[in-house]
């Protein structure tokens, strides 16, 4: 049985006008192995539509996951540079505990 192929648009399956369609086959022995659509401008069009819309979310996605990272490497930097400032005080510390047990 031969298949009839649609197109995925934007999360479903959409058909093309249903008068032209290309047969699909089997390269190794000519065997007919589907047809596919020969989709109309309206098809295309929604096509078009769906993609450049998924493109900007993956933009404002992107932009997101940017700005958490950049938000992560400061408050990892401000830790480092808070726990620097704690290592450097408990030295002071130490140094001037042993200097009154001397």
């Amino acid at each position: 049985m031969t298949r009839k192929l649609e197109n995925f648009i934007n999360g479903r399956f959409v058909g093309g006008d249903g008068l032209e369609h290309i047969e699909v086959r089997n390269p190794a022995n000519g065997d007919l192995l589907a047809h596919f659509p020969l989709s109309n401008e309206s098809v295309v069009e929604e096509a078009l539509l769906a993609a450049r819309a998924a493109h900007e979310k993956v933009l404002v996605a992107r932009d997101a996951v940017q700005a958490a990272r950049e938000g992560l490497r400061i408050v990892a930097n401000q830790y480092r540079e808070g726990l620097a400032s704690m290592v450097n005080l408990l030295d002071t510390q130490a140094a001037a505990t042993m200097a009154e047990g001397n």
